[in-house]
């Protein structure tokens, strides 16, 4: 089954090296959407793909943004309203 989440934190430094850990875990699990940051701190994600797969691809970027002294997480469901075209996108 296939299912979209919506995903909000906060970072104390929001760098590429965070949105590429995150980015290469996604196209590991083979998932589509986007990572960008919202404000300097305030970084907001977007991921799709079969439900198994999006439940690791948390469960590692959990770790990443625990890691990352990250704060305020919260996840939603999300539906799907673009076309990703198979790809998850760092949006600077």
């Amino acid at each position: 089954m296939s299912r979209c989440i919506k995903m909000t934190f906060e970072v104390k430094n929001g760098n590429e090296r965070l949105f590429e850990e995150i980015q290469k875990k996604a196209r590991e699990c083979q998932l589509e959407g986007f990572i960008m940051a919202s404000s300097p701190q305030a970084i907001k994600m977007i991921a799709c793909g079969v439900s198994a797969d999006l439940d690791l691809f948390l469960d590692t970027v959990d770790e990443i943004i625990v890691r990352q002294g990250g704060k305020n997480m919260e996840i939603d469901p999300f539906l799907k309203d673009k076309d990703y075209r198979g790809v998850f996108r760092i949006m600077l």
